[in-house]
């Protein structure tokens, strides 16, 4: 799981993820794009959080991924994000 810290009210709060699909509950990594979007590393597929529509998305092998079980999320310097898979 996750949750994020509101400052303004010091409290925590669970991010959930309600996107369709079997969305995982375990959550790997959490990686921040410069367009503040939040990717999530799950055992159902790569998750991404727009936080300005609050909209999610769940990418698969159904997508392109070399596979659905994702271990491990790298942010480049140039701002592209390479996925580990199983």
């Amino acid at each position: 799981g996750a949750a994020s810290y509101d400052s303004a009210s010091e409290l925590w709060q669970t991010v959930n993820c309600p996107v369709s699909g079997p969305a995982s509950p375990f959550v790997r990594q959490i990686v921040q794009t410069a367009d503040d979007r939040l990717w999530f590393a799950t055992e159902a597929g790569l998750a991404m959080l727009n936080p300005q529509t609050q909209r999610w998305n769940l990418l698969t092998e159904q997508d392109g991924l070399s596979g659905s079980h994702i271990q491990a999320l790298d942010l480049h310097p140039d701002g592209s994000l390479s996925v580990g898979t199983r």
